[in-house]
């Protein structure tokens, strides 16, 4: 039998996709904020009853049956055969139905729902393909086909719903749980507004995971940190860096547990040490252990993703760890920092996050990536000019916290350690300017050349500046 389906994969790709509808159409007919709707139907949140009521009434699938599909797919979640379904996050957001004070929606005069019960009970159970065919939808003479079944059981015909509403371009952009200024801008779903685009967001733990969803096709736009960016290029993946996110600084931090004998980077020989795998801090611990003469041979370093690292280090599973907060926050309260990624860039290897696009994407989009990058600088700048106001109680805190999750109180000491560079400096030869002799270029020439003498990448490219651009920032500073 196969694991119960999200009942917001289900809505997505079997009725909203199929009808070319928008997240923006549908939430204007269900009367409920877009980006909770985005997030129920990305499966980065549950369904909760109030939204259940209103997609009975708007769409006809009965809510007692929705919950029915929500609780099957919360048990097999838990269960201990069940493992992890994808890289998106499934946790609930605060106030996930954010009600905008609308009417209640309209019911659809074409939904069919009085005998479908079964039906959708089958599909959240066994899945599309199974329900299918156990309900006689398959392959032969007579039967219907797997879309026409689909069209039926959760009823196509409310396209009427929509009557008259363009569909706008989908965009995903793909974040981190990072703490960053663009994350309101995210709470706030200005990107949207200010590129016309319908624009979902993906949450990912490590850039690794970022970079293999831009080769695949999944993200257009995402957060991924200076070492994935260099080992994806590296690797043929069609991506550009056109923005500086922040410079790393002394936001990354090799901590080494209370009692674990660790004090200085020579002690890790024999200890065990998570970090996420071609990450920015997997590439300074590997520095770190090169400068400081470390056999990266003798240490057992262990693949962990920022959660994981938490998790394991509240079991005792390890003894030192290379991350970033929320994760480093976390275990700072019974750890102690041996070195930060600050003084590992000062010996010669600096680190950034940064946003990469899929690069033939961008180039028909280039009017409205220079107006998301706009909303960014405008996010930074808003940081910037007024720091001491982002105070954990700030309404901005509190937006970033409630996108990324963690505590408000260590969000503006974490903001502090990060550079945020202007648009002015993104486009100099300190960044993305200057073709080989820029910032960017110049780092991740280095990093994919570090890659490559540990094995983790095939090869070194001749020429890295055709991946790295200052056009869009450019565009976007036209628009001010």
């Amino acid at each position: 039998m196969k694991d119960p389906t999200h009942p917001g994969e289900i809505i997505r790709e079997e009725v909203i996709r199929p009808l070319g509808l928008s997240v923006t159409a549908a939430d204007s007919a269900l009367g409920v904020n877009r980006q909770a709707l985005s997030a129920f139907l990305n499966q980065r949140s549950d369904l909760l009853p109030e939204m259940a009521l209103r997609i009975e009434v708007a769409l006809g699938p009965k809510a007692e049956v929705m919950m029915g599909i929500q609780t099957d797919y919360d048990i097999a979640r838990a269960s201990p055969r069940s493992g992890p379904r994808s890289t998106g996050s499934k946790r609930r957001p605060p106030d996930s139905t954010r009600w905008r004070g609308r009417a209640q929606p309209e019911p659809c005069a074409h939904s069919r729902w009085t005998g479908a019960r079964f039906t959708f009970i089958m599909l959240g159970r066994y899945g599309v393909a199974a329900a299918t065919s156990r309900l006689g939808a398959g392959p032969g003479e007579g039967s219907m086909n797997r879309k026409q079944f689909l069209g039926a059981a959760l009823g196509v015909g409310l396209s009427g719903l929509f009557a008259g509403g363009a569909a706008a371009e989908t965009v995903t952009v793909g974040y981190q749980l990072i703490y960053n200024p663009w994350k309101v801008p995210i709470a706030d779903d200005t990107f949207s507004e200010a590129t016309g685009w319908d624009v979902e967001y993906r949450q990912f733990d490590s850039g690794a995971k970022v970079i293999t969803a831009m080769a695949s096709g999944d993200v257009q736009i995402a957060l991924a940190g200076s070492s994935p960016i260099a080992a994806g290029i590296s690797q043929g993946v069609d991506m550009q860096l056109v923005w500086i996110v922040e410079d790393i600084a002394d936001a990354e931090a090799l901590v080494a547990r209370e009692g674990s004998g660790i004090s200085e980077v020579a002690d890790l020989v024999g200890k065990k040490v998570g970090v996420p795998f071609v990450s920015t801090t997997h590439f300074h611990l590997l520095f770190a252990l090169e400068h400081f003469g470390v056999d990266p041979n003798e240490v057992e370093i262990l693949n962990l993703q920022p959660p994981q690292i938490a998790a394991a280090w509240e079991r005792g599973d390890i003894d030192a760890a290379f991350v970033w907060d929320p994760a480093l926050g976390q275990i700072k309260q019974n750890g102690e920092v041996v070195i930060t990624s600050g003084e590992l860039s000062a010996l010669g290897r600096p680190t950034f996050d940064g946003l990469v696009v899929n690069k033939t994407w961008a180039e028909q989009n280039g009017e409205g990536l220079a107006q998301f990058i706009k909303v960014i600088a405008e996010a930074d700048a808003a940081y910037r000019d007024d720091k001491d106001a982002w105070t954990a109680d700030s309404e901005p805190v509190q937006k970033i916290v409630g996108v990324v999750g963690g505590n408000a109180e260590d969000v503006p000491g974490v903001l502090a350690l990060y550079g945020f560079p202007t648009m002015e400096e993104q486009a100099s030869c300190a960044w993305l300017g200057c073709g080989a002799d820029g910032g960017a270029v110049k780092a991740l020439v280095y990093t994919s050349e570090f890659l490559k003498a540990e094995k983790k990448i095939p090869d070194v490219l001749a020429d890295y500046t055709p991946f790295v651009t200052p056009r869009f920032v450019e565009m976007a500073m036209e628009l001010k």
